[in-house]
């Protein structure tokens, strides 16, 4: 469990948010909300496709061999939230 207070980049405020996230081993389904950081900032996603579930899940991922694979390393950094103190409704 991670437990991590951050700035939501897309949200125009100097507010920290608590977040109680599972480690990104935990699966990602469709309708889950997520964190994950992107260019020094921190952002908050809801999962609402199969392809974008498939995507967002980096433990059901295989690195491209031979390229530099740069989506499957920036989903690393990607957490299911299991509670938070966020209104999802700015998003």
């Amino acid at each position: 469990m991670n437990h991590l207070k951050c700035k939501i980049g897309s949200v125009n405020s100097d507010q920290e948010f608590d977040f109680e996230c599972y480690s990104n081993t935990e699966p990602i389904e469709i309708g889950d909300y997520f964190l994950f950081f992107f260019a020094g900032s921190a952002e908050v996603g809801k999962c609402e496709s199969e392809s974008e579930k498939l995507e967002i899940n980096p433990h059901c991922r295989q690195p491209k061999k031979g390229i530099i694979d740069l989506t499957h390393t920036f989903w690393q950094h990607c957490f299911k939230i299991k509670t938070t103190d966020f209104d999802f409704s700015l998003l």
